[in-house]
């Protein structure tokens, strides 16, 4: 009697067993249906990232307006100079070594999070990229035809018409007429519109009305004379850029804007805007 109980449970459990264990086909269903839940959810992760980082990007950019204000007001209303001659020129050269001395953050707050990785030419002697980013690369370091730049790096630039110049540079296509030609500190006349950092593939540029965008925004352009603009030309957050200006406030900018900001004095936006490229 008790082996026929015993035999009738284990019978029992073995069928509740069965009703309740997956069939290899169930299971596949299972497996397709969260394999298209990540493909349809994926895409919306990637973009609340990306907004997450466009977002920290221009904070970190806003730091580095305020640290430039800080600057000008410590340094009796003068502007980060520029120097790559001397041998202190690694360390103080930059705008970085400048800014250091006001805001000891500053080296953390050189990266925009979505490039953050050093630069893909770092050791390209006589490459004219050498040490130069893209918009989802860092610029630097340079250990060959830059050697100022050394070991540092970052992604984002700072306006070149806004250094002061030491003895050892005092030109920059202004033949030389500082006071003329480039801004004086403090920024004051139209300081809301005035840039003084954005997110760049390089440490810093002169740009002009009539420089060309770059072939490519995801490399975006070196250049030199009139494509500087391609430095800061990249779609490192979309079609956009964020960019800091004078009075410490800091911007998402489309990129067609940025032929409308005064970079320099007597700035004169060109019309029609140039026809960026599609991607």
């Amino acid at each position: 009697m008790l082996s026929g109980n015993l035999r009738k449970l284990v019978t029992h459990r073995e069928r509740r067993a069965n009703r309740l264990a997956f069939t290899l086909v169930e299971l596949l269903v299972v497996i397709g249906i969260i394999a298209v839940m990540i493909g349809i959810l994926l895409p919306t992760l990637q973009k609340a990232r990306k907004a997450a980082n466009s977002a920290k990007c221009l904070s970190t950019v806003r730091q580095l307006g305020i640290a430039f204000v800080m600057y000008t007001q410590q340094h009796k209303r003068s502007i980060p100079y520029y120097n790559i001659n001397t041998a202190d020129a690694e360390e103080l050269g930059l705008w970085i070594g400048q800014l250091r001395n006001v805001y000891s953050k500053v080296d953390s707050s050189r990266f925009c999070p979505e490039a953050t990785s050093p630069s893909v030419f770092p050791t390209g002697v006589g490459d004219p990229r050498e040490g130069t980013g893209t918009a989802f690369t860092a610029w630097g370091p340079s250990a060959g035809k830059y050697k100022f730049m050394g070991k540092q790096s970052g992604s984002y630039a700072f306006n070149g018409w806004l250094y002061y110049y030491n003895a050892d540079r005092t030109s920059r296509g202004g033949g030389g007429n500082l006071e003329n030609d480039y801004y004086k500190a403090p920024v004051v006349k139209r300081s809301a519109d005035v840039p003084v950092f954005a997110d760049s593939i390089w440490v810093d540029a002169w740009p002009q009305p009539t420089d060309t965008p770059p072939q490519n925004l995801t490399a975006g352009g070196y250049g030199s004379g009139n494509s500087m603009m391609g430095r800061f030309c990249i779609a490192r957050h979309g079609r956009a850029i964020n960019v800091a200006f004078a009075d410490g406030h800091a911007a998402t900018t489309p990129l067609e804007q940025l032929w409308t900001l005064p970079w320099k004095p007597g700035w004169k936006t060109p019309r029609p805007i140039p026809a960026l490229p599609l991607k």
